[in-house]
């Protein structure tokens, strides 16, 4: 048998070997039931400060037990706030900050972007983007 021969007698058991498998093709993930509707739009002041932190930089947001907890993309100086808000007929009327948490930042860098409590631990999980060029991995902190 030629050396032709055989490669071709190979590459032909290996195709015969190859077989498609019946695989599921992943379905989108649905939220049954779940909606989402735009109530309003409020601008906060500029100049808003609460025990001498100032207000700004809001990226993420989560309600528990009558609270809302804001989450604050500042690097420099992470925290997150605690406020009142209030609604009334679909419209925002005001927003109170009652209270700022600042997080101690010791080697991480904190880049807050998102912000839930927990109600099994009745804690505050914080997720940080991390920092591609400072080489920091993004991380979830509670």
């Amino acid at each position: 048998m030629t050396h032709f021969k055989q490669i071709t007698l190979i590459f032909l058991m290996l195709l015969a070997g190859c077989k498609k498998e019946n695989t599921t093709v992943a379905q989108p993930m649905t939220s049954a039931g779940v909606q989402l509707k735009f109530l309003d739009e409020y601008v906060l002041p500029n100049n808003i400060t609460v025990n001498g932190t100032l207000v700004g930089g809001l990226s993420g947001i989560d309600f528990k037990n009558g609270t809302y907890y804001i989450a604050c993309d500042d690097a420099e100086n992470p925290r997150f706030y605690k406020a009142d808000i209030n609604i009334v007929s679909d419209k925002i009327t005001d927003v109170n900050i009652t209270e700022v948490v600042t997080i101690e930042n010791t080697d991480e860098h904190l880049d807050l972007e998102s912000i839930l409590f927990d109600t099994t631990s009745l804690k505050v999980l914080l997720a940080s983007e991390g920092s591609i060029n400072g080489g920091k991995d993004p991380l979830l902190i509670s």
